[in-house]
């Protein structure tokens, strides 16, 4: 039996200088993973690698960290990723989140209820 993990950030700088030995890991100890986006820029990687490679799976998002950052055109652009790619599994990140304050909590639950 093979797990998956359902919520990494492989992208990440963390990972640049090992990411082939983590690919070949993550192929040898798990049947998939899902790569989560939580801006734009991320959310344009996870699906990039997840086009790459049949192992990964994505999902796009904003964190509400960033929800100050967004506006019409990230949500146009995170509709266009998830329309044209089937590994597209979630949006997320999304929700509310109070614990470090990055984006003022008003506009967090605006972001979140519009959305």
């Amino acid at each position: 039996m093979k797990l998956i993990d359902t919520h990494c950030h492989i992208n990440l700088d963390d990972f640049k200088n090992d990411f082939e030995e983590l690919l070949s890991r993550i192929e040898d100890k798990l049947e998939f993973v899902i790569n989560v986006g939580y801006d734009l820029k991320t959310s344009e990687e996870s699906v990039n690698l997840s086009n790459k490679y049949g192992f990964i799976y994505a999902t796009v998002g904003i964190h509400p960290h960033d929800s100050k950052t967004y506006n019409t055109l990230v949500k146009e652009r995170l509709i266009e990723l998830v329309k044209n790619n089937n590994k597209v599994l979630a949006i997320g990140e999304i929700g509310l989140d109070y614990y470090r304050n990055y984006s003022p909590k008003e506009i967090q639950k605006k972001f979140l209820k519009s959305n």
